[in-house]
């Protein structure tokens, strides 16, 4: 190849002028744990706290740990 056709070679590739294609976005797609929304887990989560602070007290009462006034 001589020194002409590399020029003619660089001159008919635009590598400056193309654009990349950008890549598609994917669709936004919401993200669920167990298949439950953020408010479900957190009513779920309130009701397991609920539940083990009932849970709590009531072995408390059964060990005589803490004694209401109104029993005694």
């Amino acid at each position: 190849m001589s020194l002409e056709e590399l020029r003619e070679q660089a001159q008919s590739q635009g590598f400056v002028d193309e654009t990349p294609e950008a890549a598609p976005i994917p669709p936004y797609r919401e993200r669920r744990i167990l298949g439950l929304t953020a408010f479900q887990r957190l009513i779920i989560a309130l009701l397991l706290l609920m539940i083990t602070c009932m849970t709590g007290s009531f072995f408390l009462l059964v060990t005589q740990r803490v004694v209401l006034p109104f029993l005694n």
